[in-house]
């Protein structure tokens, strides 16, 4: 934004319920918050971005790369499990019924 300088601009915004005797009052003053608001930031220059940024940004990247393929791994050791575990059941019903359901 302002790159020698430091600008702090604090907005308030006024909210009032609309859940009481003064409703249509407080349906204005927000009306007219709102359009205050919208002016302000309308008149804003420039858009903040912090200078370490595209640092942050490559350093999330690499942590879901490096969860992914973490997670890609623990599931083929899972698959593999759940095949052998599989192949075990096969079996155990072909011994436990002499065969009969072994084409199955």
């Amino acid at each position: 934004m302002f790159p020698n300088t430091l600008s702090l601009i604090i907005i308030y915004v006024d909210n009032p319920p609309l859940k009481s005797r003064t409703a249509s009052i407080n349906q204005e003053i927000r009306k007219d918050s709102r359009k205050r608001l919208l002016v302000q930031l309308a008149t804003c220059q420039g858009t903040y971005r912090p200078q370490n940024l595209d640092a942050m940004n490559d350093r999330i990247a690499e942590q879901q790369q490096k969860f992914s393929q973490e997670e890609k791994k623990k599931l083929i050791e899972q698959i593999r499990s759940l095949e052998e575990q599989g192949k075990q059941l096969k079996h155990q019903i072909a011994n436990t019924t002499g065969g009969f359901f072994a084409n199955a």
